[in-house]
């Protein structure tokens, strides 16, 4: 069976660690040939949708409008695509650094939701600093969801490897 691993966490036009954690995730599955064939990743940030909204770090200029985007025309198909994801993963990697302070994590916390509802499923926790003093990550609602807790994105990642990797036939 192939892990399906989608990459939850803060989404942000104008944070762009918000999407190259997740890049740097699927270059080290994908580089690996030993592991690229367990493997794949589910990426919410690598669609048109997402791809255009980009404004890293102001690089367009400051964006009054910036959170308009949940005004967008089909905004309302967000959450049955990430429910479905959840659904069709067998686990995540949820990066609870919350990078832009102007935006709510909601969705991240909807996700995790979702896998509290599916035990069977890894939670690989990513938070840059002690889970226990940060008021997301110690809510005890994410510590019954989270499984086990990584400093950075790519530690779970090497996690991911160790635990689920089939190793080469």
């Amino acid at each position: 069976m192939r892990e399906e691993i989608y990459l939850i966490g803060q989404i942000s036009v104008d944070k762009e660690i918000t999407y190259t954690w997740r890049q740097d995730v699927r270059t080290f599955f994908r580089q690996d040939l030993s592991i690229n064939d367990n493997f794949e990743m589910i990426d919410p940030c690598d669609n048109e949708f997402n791809k255009i909204s980009q404004n890293f770090d102001g690089a367009k200029g400051p964006d009054p409008h910036r959170l308009e985007v949940y005004k967008t025309k089909g905004i309302g198909l967000i959450v049955p695509k990430d429910r479905s994801y959840v659904a069709r993963s067998t686990g995540c990697i949820a990066n609870m650094n919350h990078y832009d302070k102007k935006k709510k994590m909601i969705g991240t916390l909807f996700e995790l939701a979702w896998y509290y509802d599916n035990p069977e499923k890894c939670v690989i926790g990513v938070f840059e600093g002690d889970p226990t003093k940060d008021e997301h990550c110690h809510h005890p609602f994410v510590r019954e969801t989270v499984d086990v807790w990584c400093q950075s994105h790519m530690e779970a990642a090497q996690l991911l490897r160790d635990y689920y990797n089939r190793g080469v036939n």
